[in-house]
């Protein structure tokens, strides 16, 4: 189905659909009052709302939406940061959280300003400010409320809601996933909302699967190389890594190879190949490049860290567990092989995956015994 945002190709531009949130804020109060609702949390009685796109506040930043309300002799001030299909840039939140006076002098200086809000509005459910001190908000809750929109008060804006309600349903509907779902098939779903990602997201934390032995889904993201994109997805738990890290900065640093790693399952999906590879990790924490680990780790305490990851690495070759091999170099320690053609379904995926990991997460919570016993 094409859209007036479709054919234009650009229904996943943060920049185009913030102009479009204030177009219809700016020119229908029936639509201010449904975003305000839906999205800022609120239905106090505003005579007069205003939207502003990409305000800039300098030595800060420029958030997406600014959005002032006023109600009798007192405004309310909503800054919105608009995340559609990336995530959050570096600490945006906690920096727009700081500026808020700021903002206030810019869109009304003249205002009795009674309270600001910081909003994170995304798309993808999973996804969430920095600064928990925003409120959270998903397209899912627009859409429920444009439910109770009418519109007939702007041809223009009645076309554009219509436009956004068929492409953000069908984003949110093509990334549903039921169990006789054909997994490749589901994943190379493409559209410029990337709704792929999102079914990948669900296939391994939706609420259908159960991980043994305390594993969990510690973080999914999309990566780019060359213009290769994939999405991944990392497994682990509490006892595969430490809260200590590697410092970020200096040179000849000592870190303590015993504290500073991170253990994970990760599997990467090609979307280009359309290929769904697993594999199990052991590296820095953070991870670090191994170049950069040459230009500033003390090679001392590197060479223990080596020779840490490489006694995992034989331990796991030790237990021949099904579905793994020893392969890879750096940080990937094994492949693992979980079925998956193109006939394969979402159950039988979950299922032999769940099934080839459970002994993988015994041997190497075994290993992390043998270690803190040998130490």
């Amino acid at each position: 189905m094409n859209t007036i945002l479709s054919i234009l190709g650009v229904q996943g531009k943060e920049d185009v659909v913030s102009n479009l949130l204030a177009y219809g804020i700016n020119n229908d109060p029936d639509f201010a009052r449904v975003f305000l609702a839906s999205v800022c949390k609120t239905t106090a009685p505003y005579t007069t709302v205003q939207a502003a796109t990409r305000v800039t506040v300098p030595g800060v930043g420029i958030p997406d939406l600014v959005v002032t309300a006023e109600e009798g002799a007192v405004c309310d001030l909503f800054v919105i940061e608009n995340k559609i299909k990336a995530n959050e840039g570096d600490d945006q939140t906690e920096r727009y959280g700081q500026c808020f006076d700021a903002l206030q002098q810019i869109m009304y200086p003249s205002a009795t300003w009674r309270t600001t809000t910081g909003v994170f509005l995304t798309l993808f459910p999973d996804l969430g400010p920095r600064n928990k001190e925003f409120l959270k908000a998903e397209y899912s809750d627009l859409l429920i409320g444009l439910n109770d929109y009418r519109g007939g008060n702007d041809a223009l804006l009645d076309i554009l809601v219509e436009s956004l309600r068929a492409e953000y349903n069908a984003f949110y509907s093509a990334a549903r996933l039921d169990g006789d779902d054909l997994v490749l098939t589901r994943l190379s779903i493409q559209n410029n909302l990337d709704a792929g990602f999102l079914v990948f997201k669900q296939l391994f934390n939706g609420n259908d699967i159960s991980y043994p032995r305390d594993l969990y889904v510690d973080v999914a993201f999309r990566a780019s190389w060359s213009g290769r994109r994939s999405y991944n997805v990392t497994i682990t738990k509490e006892s595969w890594f430490t809260d200590q890290e590697i410092p970020r900065n200096g040179e000849n640093i000592r870190f303590n190879s015993t504290k500073c790693f991170f253990i994970h399952i990760e599997s990467q999906y090609n979307v280009l190949y359309k290929l769904l590879n697993v594999s199990l990790d052991y590296e820095t924490d953070p991870y670090q490049s191994l170049s950069w680990i040459q230009r500033h780790i003390d090679e001392r305490d590197y060479a223990a860290y080596v020779e840490r990851r490489e006694r995992c690495k034989e331990f796991i070759r030790r237990a021949a567990l099904p579905g793994v091999s020893i392969k890879g170099r750096n940080n990937m320690i094994a492949r693992i092989d979980v079925p998956c053609d193109a006939t394969t379904t979402v159950a039988e995926f979950r299922a032999s995956f769940i099934d080839i990991i459970t002994p993988i997460a015994a041997a190497i919570d075994a290993f992390l015994q043998q270690e803190e016993i040998s130490a």
